[in-house]
């Protein structure tokens, strides 16, 4: 066993070099959460029918406001029953468009079919918080958010293999036993929703993937139940060292990429570090390690799913400085090209008079003036 000491006083070993990895490890990424778990029953059936029935009472008796006249119509032609903006349902007809309209389950596609989302079923979907307008972390308190927060918010959620969609884990318990297919505010809500918090998104999803662990259920294959090891250490042996334990350690239990495993004396000598000030460290590394997602063909987009297509074909362009090159580049058809919005954004810029600005943020700008 090594014995070596590194600065104040830490041990280096294989256990400290696992530790040291532990927070760059790569989780296996899952675009939904497939639960093993029947959902728990809260109600009896007679207690579903009766909350189905007051239901049924409110719609029919009460009704809802709708404030836009397709709806109205729509719901008119259904049979509902429209006076002005108040919208009654006939007892029956919500569960029958239900049945006859909602799919059970659906996918939301993404660029990347690996990455599809499915609802319903099954599948359960984290999504992280959204809406807040302010934002929270260590080093500038709480502020007024930007659009680069949101950015920043949108690269974190697609770094984390326990959120599954980009838009308080203390009741993700009851959430996962009821079944719920998509589960939003997952990481990073504080005040109630008033703020976004960087290191609790971080914190908040490193609980979602113990969420994950606990909705796999209990593993009931040869390995999970262990007969061969229980078998090979008999009563007044213990397991530490057998060949299953060293197989499944690193994998068997959530291992919480945040928290801090060692001794009190170990945390002490490394500065006392609490788990706002580690998801602090933890969410800036996550930033300044990104890299846009690629679809299937390997190509990337900005963070927030919007093309940058000034990286490509711009220096080609940039090089043009005519605008009779940019006449005979029009009439080359180069504008039905997937860069045509590009293209075209490039030649509004030098036919006009004047100093020209071909940089990619004049290009982008007059591409999106005209989209």
């Amino acid at each position: 066993m090594s014995t070596d000491t590194g600065p104040r006083g830490r041990r280096s070993g294989g256990r400290e070099a696992r530790r040291a990895a532990r927070p760059h490890a790569v989780a296996d990424k899952v675009p939904f959460i497939t639960r093993t778990m029947r959902p728990l029953e809260i109600l009896s059936s007679e207690g579903l029918e009766l909350i189905e029935h007051n239901a049924d009472t409110i719609l029919e008796q009460v009704g809802i406001e709708f404030r836009d006249p397709e709806a109205l119509d729509t719901l008119k032609a259904a049979g509902a029953d429209v006076e002005g903006e108040r919208v009654r349902f006939p007892r029956g007809m919500a569960r029958s468009l239900v049945r006859a309209t909602a799919p059970r389950e659906f996918v939301q596609h993404a660029r990347n079919p690996a990455n599809d989302v499915r609802l319903g079923g099954d599948a359960t979907v984290f999504a992280p918080a959204y809406g807040s307008p302010f934002v929270r972390d260590l080093d500038g308190g709480r502020r007024y958010g930007t659009i680069e927060d949101f950015r920043n918010f949108v690269k974190l959620a697609y770094l984390s293999p326990y959120l599954h969609h980009s838009g308080g884990t203390v009741t993700m318990q009851p959430t996962l036993l009821a079944g719920v297919h998509f589960v939003l505010h997952v990481a990073g809500w504080l005040e109630g929703g008033l703020a976004m918090g960087y290191e609790k998104f971080v914190l908040d999803a490193d609980q979602a993937g113990a969420w994950h662990a606990f909705a796999a259920g209990v593993d009931l294959s040869p390995n999970g139940q262990a007969l061969d090891a229980i078998r090979e250490n008999g009563p007044g042996k213990h397991f530490l060292g057998s060949a299953h334990t060293l197989a499944n350690c690193e994998k068997a239990f959530y291992r919480s990429a945040v928290a801090d495993d060692n001794s009190f004396e170990q945390w002490e000598l490394e500065g006392s570090l609490d788990a706002a000030a580690r998801a602090n460290a933890a969410w800036k590394r996550m930033l300044a390690e990104y890299q846009p997602p690629a679809d299937r063909r390997g190509r990337r987009r900005g963070a927030a799913g919007v093309d940058r297509p000034a990286e490509g074909v711009l220096p080609r362009l940039q090089r043009l400085t005519t605008r009779r090159a940019a006449a005979a580049l029009l009439a080359l058809g180069e504008t039905r090209s997937r860069h045509s919005g590009v293209v075209s954004a490039f030649v509004r810029l030098l036919v006009r008079g004047g100093p020209v600005d071909t940089s990619p943020s004049a290009v982008c700008a007059e591409s999106a003036g005209h989209s």
